[in-house]
């Protein structure tokens, strides 16, 4: 294969320890129907095979390029990619998920289409071998104009109360491709997790404003990996401290950008649904923890002045009425009827961390 020119899309993988599912990665990646696309694997202080596995691809293919580094998180890795990518739009994948073999060309061309600075699709989740049903929707949405790209970003902060979902789409940075000229003309860069615990929220509130018109296909092309050792899944002591500070850093972004009373009812959303999966992880781990040292921490998440005014203002009792008993409780600090409660939601297989 000879030297590529005008290349469409840069992809960017960080790699760290996943000998065991890189392969499938890199596969549907080499695959892909668009030709013209380079593939970058920031191996980030991988201490398994999975920085060699890449270096040996690397030899067999001119597309992918590797980048070895000391540890240096997700966000960063992301970054080391971005600083030698060359493609016209760069895109996103974790290492442990793989994609459709058609997912960057109709992310491509649907961004060449409606001429839009980001196209996004769907997603599927998998766990082992076994995937999620698939969608039959080949719906396409466009947002165009400020106003309504403002009102797109905080519809996936958090959706109004009365709607099921918490928010549209979700953050997560790997179901989109972002015109490289718009991040590189704004200086746009991820924030490390390891300063705020999610650096694709950061990084959405930074780069969707700027865009003059964004595309999203229902299409699921994505395939990510549930994996039981998500920050969803593992108990993470001081969890619910981070995402207090993330909410104030996204509260400082979003204030360069909108009025607070346009902003607050998407992140008081925000701010519920992590404050709800904080609880639900500790009664998810009080076997492990012990019953008096999860009550302690519920309370004291209960008990938090922000928790307090968002169910004080926000209009709750709108939800969905799972999520609304949640609030009432959370409100009236009843820890041990929070306990039960959501020990009897995962009883009947009505809640999923």
């Amino acid at each position: 294969m000879g030297e590529l020119h005008n290349i469409a899309v840069s992809i960017i993988v960080p790699v760290y320890n996943v000998s065991k599912y890189i392969g499938q990665c890199i596969y549907s990646l080499l695959n892909q129907t668009l030709q013209n696309i380079e593939i970058i694997f920031v191996d980030d202080g991988s201490w398994d095979e999975s920085g060699k596995i890449c270096d040996i691809y690397a030899k067999r293919d001119k597309r992918i390029k590797v980048i070895h580094q000391e540890n240096m998180g997700l966000g960063l890795s992301r970054n080391s990619g971005l600083e030698i990518a060359q493609g016209e739009f760069v895109g996103f994948v974790d290492s442990d998920d793989y994609v459709s073999i058609d997912m960057f060309e109709i992310l491509y061309f649907n961004a060449l289409n409606t001429k839009s600075d980001i196209s996004y699709c769907s997603y599927r989740k998998f766990y082992g071998k076994r995937a999620e049903s698939i969608n039959t929707y080949n719906n396409i949405h466009i947002w165009e104009g400020k106003n309504k790209i403002k009102k797109y970003l905080l519809d996936r902060i958090g959706l109004p109360a009365k709607e099921k979902n918490d928010n549209l789409y979700g953050a997560s940075v790997w179901c989109g491709i972002y015109k490289r000229s718009l991040l590189e003309d704004n200086h746009i860069k991820f924030v490390s997790e390891r300063q705020f615990i999610s650096e694709d929220i950061i990084f959405d509130i930074d780069i969707i404003p700027l865009a003059n018109r964004i595309v999203h296909s229902d299409k699921q092309l994505y395939y990510y990996r549930f994996n039981p050792q998500s920050l969803t899944t593992v108990y993470k002591a001081g969890r619910f401290e981070k995402n207090i500070q993330l909410y104030k850093e996204m509260c400082r972004r979003l204030n360069s950008i909108y009025q607070y009373s346009e902003y607050k009812n998407s992140v008081y959303r925000y701010f519920l649904v992590f404050s709800r999966i904080a609880i639900m992880q500790e009664v998810q781990f009080i076997d492990n923890n012990g019953t008096s040292y999860a009550e302690r921490q519920i309370k004291k998440i209960c008990s938090n002045k922000i928790l307090q005014k968002i169910l004080k203002e926000y209009n709750w009792k709108e939800f969905p009425v799972k999520y609304r008993f949640i609030c009432f409780l959370q409100k009236r600090k009843a820890v041990k009827s929070l306990v039960c409660l959501i020990k009897l939601y995962k009883i009947k297989r009505k809640w999923h961390i």
